[in-house]
């Protein structure tokens, strides 16, 4: 490099016209402080004298990490420097040389000095990423990459890219992860977790996009990539923080839909409480330091004990009891070897600061098999009158897998919110509300009609009408209940057209006699006189008050659908009269004719010979009791209109159905 020779007494002026360009250049002022500038700037001169007092022949990479690896100056800085510096020796040159290959050599020169400083500068800084989130890498997401990330620190540190971990997002282990039941509790947020799947492909995308630049010595490339890897880093862990936090913000909330949601996919799942005995007498016994450490160790060894079925497994603490754990899609005999050592686990003599601490608990299990369309209460509920009978059984160990023993508690659960007293006190408090189970248009696979459908709220759960309506009719309340819900569905009118085109209501004709009912009536009408509503009546209900319904057409001008046609009540030339007339406009097929459709040729008949009816007599058809994809197949090639049932969608909160159509 014999263009150094020619600079060398000239060097310090040139970097001080560099100087003078980086302080005139308001962006740094954005980056740094007048404080810091000056030191970077001093710094920086002074390294760059040394290097070229030392810089010979070739580029010392040991010399140049020397230098630079505790320099605190921003690598932008350090190239602005550098393309400046190259500027101000090739003019220098040029006055004094007309050898333009010497001159254009010190390009090349200053691009591999800076394609060496950005290779020490990934070095420096390549674990940044991940290295503020010690406290979160024991959850499974966050846990395989920081794994993953080591493994690229290790690869670079080590400078063997044979140790890079170098595959695709699909082929990465968070894909697996994903469909565990830790991940599916945390993916709450569907927005967000949309966004952790666009991220996750990203963040391996540039990591494979460093690392190509890195492999081929670009390293000024690499740290522009590994820089745009570090940014989407962040972003990744930011938003898998954010949905980690939602989820344990209410953990046992999440816990309980997310075991909803598998029981709802009709998947087999173990519940299993766990709750340690006499904590408050442990604490004033032992101390409360010595009891909280040993309820850590408690944690740690629970999680071990399940982590070896972490994809079947999820176990949270409870704000009800100690900890809940749930077991999906696992055979008896390996979930009952679990529940054997959790029980050992929390049944033992712990050893703290000297002293003996013995842990008693109780470990009750159910098999959830037959408990569909239970929830979180009901659990909660269950899990806790298993307990009660353990302690009577002075059993601390519990069990509950035959199907006699499910069937009499799901009758236990029943039976507490068939009490009178229950029902009573909560239709006199107005705790009614309306839930809606979607129906869809077959044709075009969408949403269009909502049916409201009767609820007791009872804390956070909601109790279906088939529990309490045959008490209600009993005590000759079910006008009272038919009052309520249209109080409801009024507060509810705004989102409920939000979410769909029409709204289907039941309606008891015992109800239009009661004066009160009148009222609310009236008011209803008033608020949806707009609207597209129609009143579901049962065949026996159309037959035996079809003057009521000429009235009420006449006078309001609502449509009505026949419930459980083909159950055996009907004329059909009186149907037909009702259609012509346009008092008549949909009919709901008889549930037992669709429940048993895929193995019932007769049925498959009569429902074919219902659809055609109502075409020709230019009526809406639906199908209920969807319960099977095989079912839904079948309907779908009946030219019905409409279908509903659990396979297609259960009945859902308004707020919750109107979030899924906007997202939709």
């Amino acid at each position: 490099m014999k263009y150094l020779n020619k600079i060398k007494h000239s060097l310090p002026l040139l970097l001080d016209n560099i100087e003078k360009e980086i302080r005139n250049d308001e962006s740094i002022s954005f980056l740094i402080s007048e404080t810091q500038l000056n030191n970077l700037i001093t710094e920086q001169k002074a390294l760059l004298i040394k290097y070229f007092e030392y810089y010979h022949h070739n580029i010392d990479e040991k010399l140049c990490w020397h230098f630079y690896k505790d320099a605190n100056v921003p690598f932008l800085l350090i190239y602005k420097s550098l393309q400046l510096l190259k500027v101000e020796i090739m003019n220098e040159l040029l006055l004094q040389t007309d050898n333009k290959v010497e001159v254009l050599k010190v390009s090349n020169d200053i691009n591999n000095l800076l394609n060496l400083i950005a290779k020490i500068y990934i070095r420096k800084e390549i674990d940044k990423p991940f290295s503020s989130l010690h406290k979160f890498q024991n959850y499974l997401l966050f846990r395989t990459h920081v794994m993953w990330y080591e493994r690229i620190i290790k690869a670079i540190r080590k400078d063997d890219l044979s140790l890079f971990p170098l595959f695709s997002s699909l082929e990465c282990d968070f894909s697996k992860y994903l469909e565990y039941p830790e991940s599916l509790m945390i993916c709450i947020d569907l927005n967000l977790c949309k966004q952790l799947h666009d991220l996750h492909h990203i963040v391996h995308k540039n990591a494979n996009i460093f690392y190509l630049y890195y492999k081929k010595e670009e390293y000024y490339q690499a740290y522009l990539a590994y820089k745009e890897l570090e940014k989407v880093i962040n972003i990744f862990t930011s938003t898998l923080m954010e949905l980690y936090f939602q989820a344990y913000n209410n953990l046992e909330e999440n816990f309980f839909r997310l075991l909803e949601s598998f029981l709802y996919q009709k998947k087999h799942v173990y519940l299993t409480m766990i709750d340690i005995k006499g904590l408050k007498k442990l604490n004033a016994r032992y101390g409360e330091a010595n009891i909280n450490t040993i309820l850590e160790n408690i944690s740690i060894s629970l999680q071990n004990t399940i982590d070896k079925q972490a994809s079947h497994m999820l176990l949270i603490k409870g704000v009800t009891a100690n900890y809940y754990m749930m077991s999906i899609e696992l055979e008896s005999e390996e979930y009952l070897n679990i529940h054997k050592d959790i029980y050992a686990v929390v049944n033992q003599t712990y050893q703290n600061n000297g002293k003996s601490i013995p842990v008693e608990s109780s470990v009750v299990s159910l098999n959830l098999l037959g408990f569909h369309g239970k929830t979180s209460d009901d659990f909660i509920k269950l899990m806790h009158r298993l307990k009660f009978e353990s302690l009577s059984q002075a059993k601390k160990s519990y069990h509950i897998e035959s199907k006699k023993e499910c069937i009499r508690l799901v009758n236990w659960l029943e039976d507490s919110y068939k009490n009178l007293d229950f029902i009573i006190q909560k239709l006199e408090e107005e705790e009614i509300e309306a839930v809606f189970q979607p129906i869809y248009n077959i044709k075009e696979n969408k949403l269009e009609v909502v049916e409201a459908l009767a609820r007791i709220r009872d804390g956070k759960k909601l109790i279906p009408a088939g529990v309490f309506i045959d008490q209600v009719i009993a005590i000759d309340k079910d006008a009272l209940l038919d009052s309520l819900m249209l109080k409801d569905l009024i507060k509810k009118r705004e989102k409920i057209f939000k979410a769909a085109k029409i709204l289907f209501v039941n309606l008891s004709f015992k109800s239009l006699f009661n004066e009160e009912f009148k009222q609310q009536f009236e008011k209803f009408i008033e608020v949806y006189k707009n609207d597209i509503v129609v009143f579901e009546l049962t065949e026996q209900s159309l037959i035996e008050n079809i003057d009521v319904i000429e009235k009420m057409y006449a006078k309001y001008g609502f449509h009505f659908a026949v419930d459980d046609f083909g159950s055996g009540y009907s004329s059909l030339k009186l149907v037909s009269d009702l259609a012509k007339r346009g008092l008549l406009k949909v009919l709901k097929m008889d549930g037992t004719l669709i429940e048993e459709l895929a193995s019932d040729e007769q049925n498959q008949k009569i429902v074919k010979v219902i659809a055609e009816l109502s075409n020709i007599m230019e009526l809406v058809s639906v199908a209920e009791y969807i319960e099977t994809e095989e079912v839904f197949n079948l309907v779908k090639t009946y030219n019905i209109t409409y279908a509903q049932g659990f396979h297609l969608s259960k009945p859902k909160e308004i707020d919750e159905l109107l979030i899924e159509k906007l997202n939709e």
